[in-house]
Formats: structure tokens, sequence, C-alpha cells
């Protein structure tokens, strides 16, 4: 097995020269750099990964933290996840997923002393989230895909909710819906301070006001029965609404199950618009939902490039608010008369 000694002596530089290269710690001109990584290859040289993390104190891993709570991993959440490993391999990084147990102070400060990652990005923040203050004190480098409340100095990458639930209020407006009722996330998780869940439910709320609409307000565990209960919950008086918003991926399929049983047709009866959510996830459906499609990997990418910069010690970029993209489909229309 060929070595750095031998990839030196037949490129005709310096040992420390071909370490450099690995490394990355010192500019090396792109030819001489270009030349030493043919050698490589015709050598088949393998560089040793714990060898070159160990000389460089880097490891060149990040970590995503995300717990999912009781809703699991869904396509909305792996959307993220797939952008975040996608800006991670441009970077020259390799990202790892953390999920569960990845809450608790033991496990983060297992991760800061073990060297295991050079940063974390924090997805799923709570308003006053402990972890924040944690890691601060760890001296561990992250960036957040979200954000605490108040986010103080810390740069964030988050969804525009405020936004993004103007422009589904407005949508249904215009079709003439006045009464628009709005499925959550559970009320363990709006409780515990999750952050969309809060801002969305607030964002509705101004919204329907602003425009003079009747809100109906329900909440969902993630599983289709609970969305079922929730929607008969909505629809069980005699002023429904003509219009749904539902932000809660794995409860859709039990709301329009419920719609159906009723007989409501979708969208002749009832709009639904898919809140918050992945493109996929809302053409899945039927028929397909009118859907506000997350920023993803636009976020994801930001928020990579925010914790390498923190690791790096430069500059970390502003945050942003990026809202999601109403995409129009086949379940929204004209309010029943």
């Amino acid at each position: 097995m060929a070595t750095m000694k031998d990839v030196a002596e037949k490129a005709g530089v310096s040992l420390s020269t071909v370490s450099y290269v690995l490394s990355g710690s010192r500019t090396i001109s792109e030819a001489t750099r270009t030349h030493i990584l043919k050698v490589m290859e015709e050598l088949s040289f393998q560089p040793n990964a714990v060898g070159r993390a160990l000389a460089a104190k880097r490891t060149r891993v990040i970590a995503l933290v995300l717990s999912p709570q009781e809703r699991g991993l869904g396509l909305s959440e792996m959307e993220f996840v797939r952008g975040a490993s996608e800006a991670a391999r441009a970077a020259e990084h390799h990202l790892v997923l953390l999920t569960e147990g990845m809450d608790s102070e033991v496990e983060l400060s297992y991760l800061k002393r073990q060297g295991l990652v050079d940063g974390v990005i924090l997805m799923e923040v709570r308003l006053l989230d402990y972890r924040v203050p944690l890691l601060q004190r760890l001296g561990l480098p992250f960036s957040l895909l979200g954000r605490p409340d108040p986010v103080l100095s810390l740069p964030f990458a988050d969804i525009d909710f405020e936004a993004t639930i103007e422009q589904i209020v407005v949508h249904l407006h215009g079709f003439g819906h006045r009464h628009i009722g709005f499925i959550n996330q559970s009320s363990e998780t709006f409780e515990s301070g999750y952050g969309p869940a809060v801002r969305v439910y607030q964002a509705f709320e101004r919204s329907t006001s602003f425009l003079g609409c009747r809100p109906a307000l329900a909440f969902s565990r993630a599983t289709p029965r609970d969305g079922w209960a929730a929607c008969q919950t909505l629809f069980d008086g005699a002023d429904a609404p003509t219009a749904l918003v539902v932000m809660n991926d794995r409860a859709l399929p039990g709301v329009l199950q419920a719609l159906a049983a009723r007989g409501l047709r979708v969208p002749q009866d009832v709009s639904v618009v898919s809140a918050v959510t992945s493109a996929a996830a809302a053409e899945m459906m039927v028929p397909a939902l009118t859907s506000a499609d997350a920023p993803s990997h636009a976020l994801a990418r930001h928020a990579v490039a925010q914790l390498i910069a923190a690791i790096e010690g430069r500059p970390q970029a502003e945050s942003v608010l990026i809202p999601c993209q109403l995409t129009p489909r086949a379940s929204t229309g004209p309010a029943a008369v």
C-alpha cells in the first residue's frame, strides 16, 4: 500500500507539501496540487481519514440534529436532510443525521468532548430552546434551521411563516372563502413552543382577521386517525368552514378521508391547502393538493454555509427568512354558495 512518503518521492515534492494538499491547511499552487493528486491516483494512494483529522484538528464532519418528536421523519423533513447533505458535500464535508436522544445535555457534551463532529445544525428549534445556550457554553460551533424567540444576535435560516400564511389566506379569500379552518400539529407540540406550530398559528389568526375571515382552529397528532378526528371536530357544527389549511403531512390522509366520508368533494365543497410541506407530499394526494412548499434546499444550504463559517472562524452569513412557495393545484377553487 502506497504511503505519503511514496507519493512525495514520485511527485518530487516534500512530505509536508503532500500533507498540505491533504489537509488544506496551507495554500498550494493549483499546478502542484493537480500533479500530486495525479500521482496519488497512479499509486492508488488512500489517505487515512483519521490521521488527516488529527493533523488538521478537523473531522470535516457536521451533524444535523433533528428531533422529530411524535411526527417521525416524513418527506418534508427529509427534504431538509437531503438539502443539507448536498450542501455539505459541495463544501467537501460529510453530514451525519442525529435524531433520538440528541436533545440531552449529556449527548451534546459528549459530541464536544470526543471531537466526533466539527459542529452541528439545530433543526426543530423551539421558541425557548435550551440547546442554544448549552452549545454556546460548550463552545461547539452551530447554526440554526429555525429560530428561538428572541433570536438575539444569532444568525439563522428559517421559513417566513407570516408571509407564507398570508399567501394562503389571500389565495383562499380570492376564491370567496370567508370561513377558513386550520389544522395544526398536536397541542403538545404547540405547547412545547415548537417554533413553526406557534408562528403559523399566530400568523393564521392575524391574516384571517385582517381580511375579515372567520378562523376555525384544531390540533392533530401526526396520524391519519387524528387527522380524521380533527376534521370531524371542525365540521360537526352547523357552521362548517368552506376551506381548510393543514400543517400536518401525516394527518392529511385522515383529513381527506373524513371529508369524503361526509360526502364533501374537494374542491367543489371544501378547498384544501397543505402548508409548509414538500411538493412531493402534496402531489401524492387525491386530488393533488394546493400547497405552500417549504424552501428546504435553500434554507439547508444557508445553514450549512453559516456553520462552516463558524467552524472556520469566519463571519457568518446574515439571517434569512424565506417564505414557502404557494403552488396552486386541484384542491382549491371557488367557495360553495
